[in-house]
């Protein structure tokens, strides 16, 4: 149990801190997303030849849905690269990891024809009660406070998409989970390459100048998830999204402590009613 919680705990710190340096990198645009995303390529082409020498082949469906995922995940890259353009660290991540799962499981009620407790409405109420508390802090602007939440939400909705679609694609599609991971990614690069293709002289620019800042990333963004799947031996699913609601704490201290941005008890209140909100919210299914 200890270990579970461990582990977890320390995917949601590598997540908040890969989080916190695409904020920090302040690229803006497509190609910073395709330079992290290929630096990660040749670990991706060693799990699926490892996958499939232990027997876990390819199928159609493998392809089908991991192109979907692919595309479901550019799109989460990109809208959060935009956001943290946009909005601070602080603000913008907190809103996105809380309003995801809420987003999930009530789309899930009616797709799924799941009965809803009690502590999935306690855990949405407390979320939408610590979100105002992000905004308009004395240390903060009202205004820039709401644009973080506006972009928190727009990237909760891309989380929530391709955590539906994912989720479609392990419990009913029945894909190898790491095969499927892997081939999303590598699908996913196709997309961005296809997408910065006109754009070659500032790909070439980019790498040059941002390869060291995307390299922990690309790292740091497969590491995150492994952490969590580890984690899934020794602690059922529930605990393990609650616990991952430490990565919202996380990020919020780390935006005040490496990015000075604003803090203040109100804010810090905030952070952890989302966190309690997510605990509850996951732990209620």
């Amino acid at each position: 149990m200890l270990l579970g919680l461990g582990l977890v705990v320390l995917g949601s710190i590598a997540h908040a801190v890969w989080n916190l340096l695409v904020k920090q990198s302040g690229a803006t645009g497509t190609a910073f997303v395709w330079l992290y995303s290929a630096l990660v390529t040749p670990l991706l082409v060693v799990l699926l030849l490892i996958r499939a020498q232990e027997g876990h082949g390819l199928t159609t469906s493998y392809w089908w849905a991991a192109v979907v995922s692919a595309a479901l995940h550019t799109s989460y890259a990109l809208v959060l690269q935009a956001s943290y353009a946009r909005a601070e660290l602080g603000v913008v991540y907190p809103v996105a990891r809380a309003g995801a799962p809420v987003l999930v499981a009530l789309a899930s009620i009616p797709l799924l024809h799941l009965a809803t407790p009690p502590a999935l409405w306690l855990g949405i109420a407390l979320i939408c009660a610590g979100v105002p508390l992000l905004v308009g802090s004395r240390a903060g602007s009202p205004r820039a406070g709401l644009t973080g939440v506006i972009a928190g939400s727009a990237t909760a909705t891309t989380i929530a998409a391709y955590t539906l679609w994912d989720g479609y694609a392990v419990t009913r599609l029945h894909v190898d989970v790491f095969s499927y991971l892997a081939v999303g990614s590598l699908a996913q690069l196709v997309v961005l390459t296809v997408a910065v293709a006109p754009e070659r002289a500032r790909l070439a620019a980019v790498a040059r100048s941002s390869w060291r800042r995307a390299l922990p990333i690309a790292a740091l963004v497969p590491l995150s998830y492994g952490l969590v799947l580890a984690a899934l031996r020794h602690i059922d699913v529930p605990v393990v999204a609650a616990a991952r609601s430490t990565s919202i704490l996380a990020a919020s201290v780390l935006g005040w402590w490496l990015l000075d941005e604003p803090r203040s008890a109100r804010r810090f209140t905030g952070a952890v009613v989302l966190t309690l909100g997510v605990a509850t919210t996951a732990l209620s299914g």
